[in-house]
Order: structure tokens, then sequence, then C-alpha cells
């Protein structure tokens, strides 16, 4: 059984169930979906209140099971389950700089110090759970001019404007306002567009994954070993050659590379 750990309760199960339904056809484990409705600043916080740092490995499906239990509202039509059937975990959250922007330099590197421990600490899926982080926020995956888009790789937003990028990508990426032109929809109980919606994804996964080698290593192309652009690596030098140098965040979108990852043959989700 595999548990899926997303920060907002509308777009990232939207974004992963489409995904599911376009490239996981032949993958038949069980999967929970949850919603922590809250950033990633706060969910830090709830998991050194639980000692989750200290207690490790399996520790996070009786968190998630004991919030799901207290905030009934926030997941009403997710199953209950067996914390021992969990064998992987995957957590996807924003950066949310946004929400450290007003502070002073040295909270802001504080509240990059607990993301830091949060990479560090959910590393692998088999064991306390793996991190995926989206920057600034889930809506990158829209923030394209066209499909394919060359100039993807030098996309990056002020920080100042992180905390207004939904309008920001309204107004200068109106490419993908809608956003159910990458989602699966259904008639009846027919899937329709799937061919188009396919492709489009295809198109942003080969971008966000050849952005992420050329955040981490300088080269906008799909790498040749996966371990090269790793979470906390792109965590790193969004620090150091954007956040603290530049008071940018390069544009990224964290489900492609779950994805490249995911998958040991990533030509099927190429184009």
């Amino acid at each position: 059984m595999i548990l899926f750990v997303f920060e907002g309760k509308e777009q990232e199960p939207k974004i992963y169930k489409t995904l599911e339904t376009l490239f996981f056809s032949d993958v038949k484990d069980e999967r929970i979906y949850v919603s922590y409705c809250s950033n990633i600043y706060n969910f830090y916080q709830t998991i050194k209140g639980y000692d989750l740092f200290d207690k490790g490995d399996s520790s996070l499906p009786l968190l998630i099971k004991e919030e799901m239990r207290t905030h009934p509202d926030l997941n009403p039509h997710t199953p209950d389950f067996n914390a021992d059937d969990i064998s992987q975990i995957f957590l996807f959250f924003d950066y949310d700089i946004q929400d450290s922007t007003a502070k002073t330099g040295e909270e802001t590197k504080e509240y990059n110090s607990k993301v830091k421990e949060m990479l560090a600490f959910f590393n692998d899926e088999t064991v306390n759970g793996k991190l995926y982080i989206n920057y600034p926020m889930v809506d990158s995956y829209r923030y394209t001019d066209k499909l394919p888009d060359e100039k993807f790789y030098t996309y990056e937003v002020n920080l100042e404007n992180c905390n207004h990028f939904k309008e920001l990508l309204a107004k200068e990426k109106p490419f993908y306002r809608n956003e159910k032109r990458l989602q699966v929809r259904k008639i009846v109980n027919e899937y329709v567009n799937n061919d188009n919606v396919r492709r489009d994804w295809k198109f942003i996964n080969s971008q966000n994954i050849a952005k992420a080698n050329y955040i981490c290593n300088d080269q906008n192309s799909i790498p040749e070993i996966k371990g090269t652009i790793k979470q906390d690596f792109i965590f790193e030098k969004q620090l150091t050659k954007f956040v603290y140098n530049k008071d940018t965040v390069s544009v990224l979108n964290s489900f492609p590379l779950f994805l490249m990852e995911y998958f040991k043959d990533i030509s099927q989700i190429l184009p």
C-alpha cells in the first residue's frame, strides 16, 4: 500500500490522479491519498510535536492517522488504513518562501534550515518517506509559454512576487490558464482527450527534469544518472544560486521528478 501526503486538498490530488491515469496503468498497489491542508512549515511543527524526527521510520502513517482522527473535516473521504500495511510514502509540498519573505534574513535562514531538515529525514520512500518540493508552489507546472518551451530552464520568480505567484502566472504565462486542459476528464465512464493530455504532460516532464539538471549541474538536458538531481541537492542549489544570490526562486515542479525516480525506464514519460 502506498501513502501519498499532499499539501493541498484540490490541485495536488488532481495532478497526481491525472498522472496515475496516464502513466500508472500497470501499477496495482493500493494507494491512500491524504491532504495535510497547510504549508511545509506547519507540517514541520506538527512533526516536531509528535517527536517524529526522533522516532524515525514507520511513525509517519501513525501521525497521519492521528491527524485524520483529530481533523476529520480535512479528509472526509479518505478511507481508514492500517499503518503497518504502508510500504511506500510520498509527500508533496510547496517551498512557500512567501511565508518567510516578510521576516528578517535570520528568520528566513531558519525557515530554510527546517526545510533542509525535512529533506534529510524524508529521503527514502520505503523508510521515513520521500519528500518532493515545488518551487515556489505546485502551480509551477503551468508556468510555460508553450509546449515544448525552450526557455523554460531560464524562468525565475523574484522572492517578493512569490506571494502573488498565481496572479503572476495568469498575467505572464496564460498558456495554461485553464488547468483542466492538463487533467484527464471523464464523460460518463469514458476518458476523453487522453492523448493530448499525455502529450502535454510528457513535455512538462521533460522540461522540469531537464531544468532540475540545469539547476544542479548547469546542463539543460535529461541527466544520464538520476541521482545527480536529488531533492536535497536541488534545494541546496536553489538557495546558493537563486534565493541567497539573486533573491529569486527557479520555477520547478516536483511531479515530473517523482515520475523520473519512480520509473526505471523513463522513456514512457518523455516525448
